[in-house]
């Protein structure tokens, strides 16, 4: 039941995505984001070293329409990482 679910949402995705609007005059807004936790352990001469730590990136894009199907725009990315006990 939830591969059924999963798959019907994935339909509705790309069913939504084929509809977009790709005509002279049109913005295109989008972005993508991730947050990252992380742990790591290793020896470092017979001690056992551990690292952890977090990580959030965001990256906006802008683009518009200048002719039907071409677009130009922009994409910068913003991100921070703090690892554990040390500075960043």
């Amino acid at each position: 039941m939830k591969n059924l679910k999963t798959i019907l949402f994935a339909i509705l995705l790309f069913t939504i995505s084929a509809n977009a609007q790709i005509t002279k005059g049109n913005w295109l807004v989008g972005g993508t984001g991730n947050f990252t936790s992380y742990e790591s352990k290793y020896k470092n001469n017979g001690t056992e070293v551990t690292n952890k730590g977090v990580g959030i990136n965001f990256t906006p894009n802008l683009g518009y329409f200048f002719i039907n199907k071409l677009v130009a725009g922009t994409s910068v990315s913003i991100g921070y990482t703090k690892p554990k006990n040390a500075d960043n």
